[in-house]
């Protein structure tokens, strides 16, 4: 459970980073269109999501701030010109208090969901490249545990290695760029959803069986 919101988190992460340093967008994020996307959701979705956005604001008072959203992206290796990370947040901020609450985050999320203008490739490289800081074209485990602290998912070493381990085709005790891009698919919200209600119809057959 902890890995998939880690991977939701990346691709926020990756949405935000490319909204933030597109001037247009701020033309192009509809509220109406976003309550209408956010009424497709359910309430697993509207859930997870919220599991994300708790992970980008630490001080947990329900509101990313200026300064949060900076300090995050600076610690990733993701750092943004501060006059984008205020034209971002002035078109989050429905309400005007110069902040992003929980509310306004998932209906930017909504309204953003299904836009994918890269490929999964592209995608993956973009945030494998945040996390190898020394160009090295692999992941330690001290390495992607130090990314993973910033984003407040609370994962411990052992976990950060079981991940390593789980991806490591190569067993060459760190994540290459591929491994990196196959922890992104496999755990992509879409597949995850689809697990859940194949469970959740497993769970449902058994019970009517009884």
């Amino acid at each position: 459970e902890k890995t998939a919101h880690l991977v939701r988190a990346f691709l926020v992460i990756y949405k935000m980073r490319m909204f933030a340093s597109n001037e247009s967008n701020k033309h192009d994020f509809d509220r109406t269109e976003a309550a209408m996307r956010r009424q497709a959701f359910d309430e697993f979705e509207i859930r997870e999501v919220a599991k994300t956005f708790d992970a980008f604001d630490p001080s947990g008072d329900g509101s990313i701030s200026h300064e949060e959203f900076e300090e995050l992206m600076e610690n990733l290796g993701a750092s943004m010109k501060t006059d984008s990370i205020q034209r971002m947040i002035k078109v989050l901020d429905a309400d005007g208090d110069g902040e992003v609450s929980k509310e306004e985050f998932i209906d930017w999320y909504a309204h953003n969901a299904g836009d994918e203008d890269v490929t999964q490739e592209e995608r993956a490289e973009y945030l494998f490249q945040l996390f190898d800081t020394r160009n090295a074209g692999e992941l330690t485990i001290g390495e992607f545990k130090m990314k993973l602290d910033t984003l407040n998912v609370g994962f411990t070493i052992d976990e950060v290695g079981a991940i390593v381990n789980e991806l490591d085709e190569d067993k060459s005790g760190t994540i290459g760029m591929e491994e990196f891009a196959n922890l992104l698919n496999r755990y992509h919200p879409q597949e995850l959803k689809k697990d859940h209600y194949k469970k959740a119809d497993k769970k449902e057959s058994k019970s009517c069986c009884c």
